[in-house]
């Protein structure tokens, strides 16, 4: 029978462990090795007198650290919190900003919190108001039910008078770590900004009458994804404003929130596409989400399905979700290939929807995104389902049919781009006749199911389209039987592919105005020229139809001073180029530094 040892680590013996265990089998010894470590944390509560104002929590904050340093805090514990406990639900009671100040304590972590739900108070759920906001350098810090109120959305500093005078209208500002939970947040230029490390705002928050709710900068170097689920944002100017992202996007995606008739639910600046799944966007009743895309530097988001989620608290399981597969974009949604088990859209819920499966590649040495494949389902009737069901049936007739999860489309996407003539992804059950659109022109070709090989029989093929039915989920390889022409040197570092939306080069076609700006903006970025430069095109009664692959080369070209309209507020982004435009381009190229 094995044997069982138990010990019980104590605050005496806090540190680092090595576990050893070992024991005789047919005379041989064996030995098993494990690590430990015991963290001891201490807990400090701030008394009713020290929470009466923001003022009082101010000295009490800093008396309490000053006691940490002068009393070696270290031989007692390895981490310390100290939670002030805001009970005073009158209006009026809390005005100012409780400041975190940059203290240090050798050896030990500090974390602050503060509870506006008065748990140990004999308050429960009522939350107090904040008239003013937090203030953090370095120390993380924690918020719960706390109403935060700033001046007005109008304003970017307070008045300069009372307690906030000439401060920054900003509820949570500084370089530290934070979480919070059902809070609100009225009235701020900018209710989260995202400094140095500060992490996104938690759970179950709502904004609303701010004109940014939520900021991310440049700046922030956050560790860990930030988050942000079932959050509520209403009638703010912009809800979602962000500059630029440390890592992947996707690291900084919502999910259950709810999107509530703001002037611009996202502004995106970062240059990188940014995927939103599982979010729910409502403008005057109509369920679509409204984006800033006018703006200099605006980059494309992506919100397909939105979902809403059940209740406002507690396990996932216990608050069910319901997913909207609405198309949001008439020319096709896009997804992210990366995050493919989020966007399962069932059988369905296919026809007549049109994916864009989109994933980061790199060209030049610099990440891209771009689209790999596109996925397309035929509006169908009862009678056309059936008739192209029929290839399907026969095909598989002589196969049981074992239906373990509901039928559902979900493609992951693989592009060989050493061998221009194979393309690879993974589908779960479309059950549907689909469209695959190419990376390239295949003018002949075989579709077969990677793991037997088994080809498909009724695969058509149509220059760089092909379309086929199966039932089968699993990996799909398509390859052309005839070589495909190689792609141009500039072609392969991304200086020409990929300009128009379908993914064929096209070296026959002519060229427009905004396809010359790409050209020109992806060549300057491969020889080492400042691409970052951005105008607005404002001015231009004609903007919209910039093509969103061409929008920032555009902006670029009219900073660079490469690119002016043709007269009458136009920009003729998509007219074709004439030789002496063309000149005129290249000439003023060729000048800048």
């Amino acid at each position: 029978m094995p044997c069982q040892s138990f010990y019980k680590l104590q605050k005496k013996h806090r540190g680092d462990w090595i576990l050893k265990a070992s024991c005789t089998v047919k005379d041989k010894t064996l030995t098993a090795y494990g690590a430990a470590t015991l963290t001891v944390m201490e807990d400090i509560s701030l008394t009713n007198e020290q929470c009466k104002s923001v003022e009082a929590i101010n000295t009490a904050l800093e008396s309490e650290i000053k006691k940490l340093q002068e009393n070696n805090a270290k031989s007692e514990a390895d981490m310390y919190t100290i939670t002030a406990y805001l009970t005073d639900t009158k209006p009026n009671t809390y005005r100012g900003q409780i400041r975190i100040e940059d203290w240090r304590v050798d050896g030990v972590e500090l974390w602050v919190q503060i509870m506006g739900v008065g748990q140990n108070q004999g308050v429960e759920k009522i939350p107090v108001t904040l008239t003013g906001g937090i203030y953090s350098d370095t120390i993380p810090f924690s918020v719960a039910g706390i109403n935060f109120k700033g001046a007005g959305k109008e304003y970017k500093t307070w008045p300069e008078d009372g307690p906030n005078a000439g401060k920054l209208n900003v509820a949570f500002d500084g370089n530290s770590e934070s979480n919070l939970s059902n809070c609100t947040f009225t009235g701020y230029d900018i209710a989260i900004k995202c400094g140095t490390s500060q992490r996104m705002f938690g759970r179950y928050n709502t904004f609303t009458e701010n004109h940014i709710a939520w900021k991310l900068s440049e700046a922030c170097e956050g560790d860990g994804n930030p988050d942000a689920q079932s959050c509520v944002f209403e009638e703010n100017d912009y809800a979602l404003y962000v500059e630029n992202f440390n890592g992947f996007p996707s690291n900084y995606a919502p999910r259950y929130c709810r999107f509530i008739d703001n002037g611009y639910d996202v502004y995106n600046g970062s240059g990188r596409w940014w995927f939103l799944p599982g979010n729910f966007f409502s403008h005057n009743g109509i369920l679509m989400p409204v984006y800033d895309r006018i703006s200099a530097g605006a980059t494309s988001v992506f919100c397909y399905p939105m979902a809403t989620r059940e209740g406002t608290n507690g396990p996932e399981e216990n608050n069910p979700v319901t997913y909207y597969y609405d198309q949001l974009d008439k020319d096709g949604d896009t997804v992210s290939n990366a995050l493919t088990s989020t966007y399962r859209t069932p059988e369905s819920e296919l026809s007549g929807k049109t994916f864009k499966v989109a994933d980061t590649v790199m060209v030049a040495g610099t990440e891209k995104d771009t689209v790999l494949a596109t996925f397309s389902f035929s509006e169908e009737t009862e009678t056309a389902t059936q008739a192209l069901a029929a290839p399907a049936i026969a095909l598989f007739a002589a196969e049981p049919v074992v239906q373990e999860t509901p039928k559902s489309f979900d493609a992951t996407v693989t592009v060989d781009r050493s061998d221009a003539s194979k393309i690879e992804f993974t589908m779960q059950d479309p059950c549907k006749r689909v469209n695959v659109s190419l990376p390239c022109e295949f003018k002949d070709g075989t579709v077969k199911l990677k793991a037997t090989g088994a080809e498909i029989p009724d695969a058509e093929f149509d220059g760089q389209t092909v379309s086929f039915q199966t039932k089968k989920a699993g990996t799909y390889v398509i390859e052309s039987k005839t070589p495909v022409q190689p792609k141009p040197d500039d072609a392969i570092t991304g200086i020409i592919s990929g300009i128009v939306a379908s993914g064929a080069l096209q070296p026959g076609a002519p060229v427009t105005r905004e396809q010359l700006c790409a050209i020109l903006c992806r060549y300057a970025a491969l020889t080492g020229k400042n691409t970052a430069a951005s105008a607005s095109l404002d001015a231009f009664t004609d903007r919209a139809q910039v093509s969103a692959y061409a929008e920032a080369s555009a902006r670029w070209a009219l900073q660079a001073g490469l690119l002016t309209g043709v007269g009458d507020g136009r920009l003729a982004p998509r007219s074709g180029a004439t030789r002496a435009q063309l000149a005129v381009l290249l000439q003023r190229f060729a000048g800048l530094k």
